[in-house]
């Protein structure tokens, strides 16, 4: 139905844009040729009275000229019934509708003409349906001395509106709000006396709210919406909602005028920038999203961990400043380090929620990841360069080659040079002895360490103490970029969500495994599926980059949505995912060290196969974890259950925080179209799954066969059953109507071969600098041609150009315009976006418009 209504449509723009030329003269008369003049814009006024200056180089108006010899006017279509009538005729292939029995043909009256030289008229002329058609412009016709009108000149004269705008007496929505109070309060202007639901439309997140009360006086506009707030299922995120005002709304307005509000997801965050600390008094700010401080808020309604709260001072609904003593803090890294990982509690009452909620403080002092940007082997020596990003602060502004040190697999490297090239990123270039191993084959875990003082936190101090991260770096993991191929083994590895090939080995309904054999062959296969852990890496390093350069993004980002989904995303990553990654390889290394010890003593794995002899193999994995647990003087393997733990509440979490949520929402900051984030948040997902799978597994062999405890099986299943049914729940959902939403103007365009175009009650979608300049900003140096490409369109081999929208309104004057895209423009400016006059391009007749496809429009 979509593709029929765009032929329609174009065909009905094309057949009533152009005007007969003589007047009196029916609509339907064949188009004639004429010559092509100029006119000046007019100010618009309901009284309908203009005055345009007609200018054609190429003709000599007569001395004689006058109101007799000059048509104006214009056509006015009825989208409705016109919709109505194609919308009744279903799926029909050819229509029997007759456009010109829905539209109309309006004439001014020329009051005055008067010439100011041979080449220049000055016309006075009145429409007394002005203010009811608000046209856009008038076709302007002046006969010539031929009968055929070859020598008539034609020109438009458009009509200019006042501009508009809306400011919102709010600044955000909570996404938890099941009534909202607006007032929108015009620039310039007033409000009609007849303002009605009927002319307010609402879209994105309010998409499925009730106008349910509404008053307007003079510049103000109040209403009441109820209902729930939508979520988007494309990007599952909160996008801003739209209310759009029909020109009908706003005295003089000839069109829509729109605005937008973010909705604040359900957040807690404590601004560690602000943080103070002196002789065991803390003060931090505490920042709300979603949620709304009441009149309730006092400092015993906040509980946390290892601090007493002896003070709140409620600043706004949203925002708030709590006092701590902490016994022992002395300054703001000692502060940070006392309180960051433990739980903080707000009564239900003092946030106007239903229940407590409670959240994981985030002060933690500033840390980094080392991605593997490249490596290369040459004369006995790899010379390796790393990206190292910083999390929850920044690089020192001077970074010395002494400040880095090495351990594991890179003891013996060097530093050749660490250059800071910004306040998140550093350079590091390192080279070490290859032993004659090629890059091809690969296969450290090396340690990079970070003396104090080569970060600062975010609240401003330097570290005080040394910070470290090791990983594998290995030919797979080299880059930040991954492939969909890559993507795709890395979810054929772990099988996707609710794989049944796990479900087969770990009995999850009894919460242990299911038998020695399913045991041991998921021990087996741990194996094998560390062999594709460099895949992740890639994930994890193209993440890490990509949060990096979201931070850095020059588009205005809200400060207090940008922080919170940023600490979000970062301290997951860093300080659980990555350290679950860590204690599951050291678990996992263990038990084959188990193993191994075990051989040396003459005990090795039964010949026979598991399920023909359970108990020989039962009693060997006893032997095998006993001695694991015996030996795990570190508390490996409790450090793997409790990092199990953090990453199963971050991916859980309802009340606050929950970091799928803020990925997903991370990525509407950072592409342009909702489709490009699908890969990403997909890799995402399946390195959660990954991780928690394996660690999963490893605990259930230690707490059954080892340090026994049927409990602790039982609360792990119950956690990994849940984290499961939330991956599934939160699943990414492609698109499938071919469309995609454009988050800079905050609109869905419906994408087909040549165009990229967006329609929907008059409102238009325009290329202003605003959009630009955001679109260029989420364009991260691919060229106009990459970026669409990403979202499905594929440039045809005899253009190099892409129509991206029509410029209309409901009078249909004359001339459209649309915006014509140069692919091979980066970024986009001036050159690159050319409004362009389509006229020839399209005919008047319906069957023989070559290029419809120019004129290309969502109906919804």
């Amino acid at each position: 139905m979509k593709k029929r209504w765009k032929r329609i449509i174009s065909g009905a723009l094309a057949g009533v844009m152009l005007m007969t030329v003589f007047a009196g003269c029916s609509s339907k008369e064949e188009e004639k040729e004429g010559i092509q003049g100029s006119a000046t814009d007019m100010s618009y006024n309901a009284e309908g009275k203009f005055t345009t200056v007609v200018t054609a180089e190429d003709v000599s108006f007569p001395e004689d000229i006058s109101a007799e010899n000059i048509y104006i006017g214009y056509f006015v279509m009825d989208e409705k019934a016109l919709g109505e009538a194609l919308d009744a005729e279903g799926d029909k292939e050819e229509s029997d509708v007759n456009l010109d029995d829905y539209s109309t043909e309006v004439t001014a009256s020329v009051d005055s003409v008067t010439r100011k030289d041979e080449h220049t008229l000055e016309i006075a002329f009145s429409d007394g349906k002005a203010a009811e058609n608000k046209p856009s412009g008038y076709g302007i016709a002046v006969k010539g001395k031929k009968d055929d009108g070859k020598d008539a000149v034609l020109a438009k004269a458009n009509v200019v509106y006042p501009e508009y705008t809306l400011t919102p007496n709010v600044k955000s929505v909570s996404a938890l709000d099941k009534e909202v109070r607006i007032t929108l309060e015009l620039n310039e202007g007033s409000y009609t006396n007849d303002v009605s639901q009927e002319d307010i439309q609402l879209s994105g997140a309010f998409a499925n709210l009730t106008v349910a009360d509404l008053s307007a006086s003079g510049k103000n506009l109040t209403m009441q919406l109820t209902g729930e707030i939508l979520k988007d299922e494309s990007s599952n995120a909160y996008l801003d909602g739209g209310i759009c005002l029909d020109s009908s709304a706003v005295v003089d307005s000839a069109k829509p005028i729109e605005v937008f509000i973010p909705v604040d997801d359900a957040a807690v965050y404590l601004d560690a920038a602000k943080l103070t600390a002196e002789n065991g008094k803390v003060t931090v700010p505490i920042l709300l999203g979603g949620y709304r401080f009441t009149d309730k808020a006092a400092a015993e309604s906040f509980q946390m961990d290892g601090a007493s709260v002896s003070g709140f001072e409620k600043k706004s609904g949203t925002e708030g400043v709590l006092t701590l003593d902490v016994p022992g803090v002395s300054d703001k890294n000692s502060a940070g380090a006392a309180l960051d990982g433990k739980n903080l509690t707000i009564a239900a009452d003092a946030a106007g929620n239903s229940e407590p909620l409670t959240v994981e403080a985030d002060l933690g002092s500033a840390n980094f990841y080392p991605v593997f940007d490249y490596a290369e082997e040459k004369d006995g020596k790899y010379d390796i360069t790393l990206i190292l990003y910083a999390n929850a602060g920044v690089f020192a502004e001077s970074l010395e080659n002494d400040m880095v040190s090495f351990a594991g697999d890179f003891g013996d490297a060097s530093v050749v040079s660490i250059t800071r090239t910004s306040d998140t990123t550093a350079e590091l270039k390192v080279s070490m002895p290859s032993n004659g191993v090629s890059v091809e084959e690969m296969s450290l875990n090396g340690t990079v360490k970070l003396e104090a003082g080569a970060l600062a936190s975010r609240w401003g101090d330097p570290t005080a103490r040394e910070t470290s991260y090791t990983r594998e770096y290995s030919q797979a993991s080299m880059g930040r970029l991954f492939t969909e191929m890559e993507v795709g083994q890395i979810k054929d590895i772990v099988g996707g969500f609710g794989n049944t090939t796990w479900g087969s080995i770990v009995d999850v309904g009894s919460g242990v495994f299911s038998g020695i054999s399913a045991v041991y062959s998921g021990l087996e296969m741990l194996g094998v599926i560390e062999s594709e852990k460099a895949k992740l890496d890639k994930v994890y390093d193209a993440v890490m980059s990509l949060h990096d350069d979201i931070n850095g993004l020059s588009m205005e980002i809200d400060g207090l949505r940008g922080d919170m989904a940023g600490a979000s995303i970062g301290d997951f990553y860093t300080d659980k995912l990555m350290m679950l990654s860590q204690y599951r390889q050291y678990a996992l290394s263990k038990i084959q060290n188990a193993q191994k010890k075990l051989e040396e003593q003459g005990v090795t794995a039964p010949t026979a196969k598991p399920e023909d002899d359970g108990e020989a193999w039962g009693e060997y994995m006893g032997q095998v974890m006993k001695q694991v647990a015996d030996n795990d003087r570190d508390g490996t393997f409790t450090f793997l259950k409790n990092y199990f733990t953090n990453v199963y509440t971050s991916v859980t979490t309802t009340s606050s925080g929950n970091v799928l949520d803020s990925f997903d929402k991370y990525m509407t900051y950072y592409y342009n179209f909702d489709t490009m984030g699908y890969d990403e948040r997909e890799a995402f997902r399946t390195a959660i799954q990954f991780e928690m799978l394996n660690s999963y597994l490893l605990l259930c062999s230690y707490y059954q066969y080892g340090d026994q405890d049927t409990s602790t099986i039982q609360n792990l299943t119950s956690q990994f059953e849940k984290l499961n049914s939330v991956l599934e729940q939160k699943a990414v959902q492609r698109r499938t109507d071919g469309d995609v939403y454009m988050y800079a103007a905050k609109k869905t365009l419906y994408i087909s071969r040549e165009s990229i175009s967006y329609w929907n009650n008059g409102t238009k979608f325009t290329w202003t600098d605003s959009v630009i300049s955001e679109f260029n900003s989420r364009m991260h140096g691919k060229t106009v041609e990459q970026e669409l490409e990403m979202i499905g369109y594929e440039k045809s081999n005899d253009r190099d150009k892409l129509v991206l929208d029509i410029d209309w309104d409901k009078t249909y004057c004359f001339f459209f315009y649309d915006y014509e895209l140069d692919l091979d423009y980066a970024p986009l400016n001036e050159s690159s976006i050319q409004r362009k006059n389509l006229e020839d391009d399209c005919k008047s007749d319906f069957s023989d418009l070559t290029r419809y496809d120019c004129i290309c429009f969502k109906i919804s």
